[in-house]
C-alpha cells in the first residue's frame, strides 16, 4: 500500500474503485472515487481519479454525509451512486456534473440510506439495492436504479447497514 492522494484539512472516509469485472473498457480502468469528511462529519467532499490516483479532480462538496457509494454505468457513462443521510444521489463522472437526487420512496423524499450495492447480470441488466435508515429495510430497483423504480423487499423493522452482492 502507498498513499496516492493528499486532501489537506479533510479526512478520507471512503475509497471506491470502478469494479474490475465491469472495467472491460479502457476508459474505466483506473477510475477511483474518494469521499472525505467535512464540517465535523455533516458534509462530504468528493474527488475522482481516472489514473489510479496519480491525479485527482475535485468534485462537489455536499451538505449531507455520504455513507456509501457504488459505481455503475448509465447511458454509457460511469456514474456514482451515493447512499446519504438525506437520500440516494447520482453523479455522472464528467466535468461539471453535480449530484442529482433519485426518488426512492415518493412518500419520504428525505429517507436516508446506509449502504448501496449495484449488480449487473450476464445480460447487462443492472439492479440497485439500498439499506434504508430508520429500520425501513431494503429497497431494490431491478431497473437500473432509475427514479420511482424501487420497491421495499423486506426487513422492515430491522437495522440493515451493510449490503453485498453474491454472484
Amino acid at each position: 500500500w502507498e498513499s496516492v492522494g493528499a486532501f489537506p484539512g479533510e479526512e478520507v472516509e471512503l475509497v471506491k474503485a470502478y469494479p474490475r469485472e465491469a472495467a472491460t473498457q479502457l476508459s474505466r480502468a483506473g477510475l477511483l472515487a474518494v469521499t472525505t469528511k467535512l464540517n465535523g462529519g455533516k458534509g462530504s467532499g468528493l474527488y475522482l481519479s481516472r489514473d489510479c490516483g496519480e491525479t485527482w479532480e475535485p468534485g462537489p462538496k455536499t451538505r449531507f454525509r455520504i455513507e456509501d457509494m457504488a459505481w455503475m454505468d448509465r447511458d454509457g457513462l460511469p456514474s456514482l451512486l451515493f447512499a446519504t443521510d438525506l437520500g440516494l444521489y447520482e453523479l455522472t463522472a464528467r466535468a461539471g456534473a453535480g449530484p442529482l437526487q433519485i426518488v426512492v420512496d415518493p412518500g419520504d423524499l428525505a429517507l436516508g440510506f446506509y449502504a448501496v450495492a449495484v449488480s449487473t447480470d450476464t445480460w447487462g441488466k443492472t439492479s440497485v439495492a439500498l439499506a434504508a435508515r430508520n429500520d425501513r429495510g431494503v429497497f431494490l430497483s431491478s431497473d437500473g436504479g432509475k427514479p420511482n423504480t424501487f420497491v421495499n423487499i423486506g426487513l422492515n423493522g430491522e437495522m440493515v447497514r451493510i449490503l453485498a452482492v453474491q454472484h
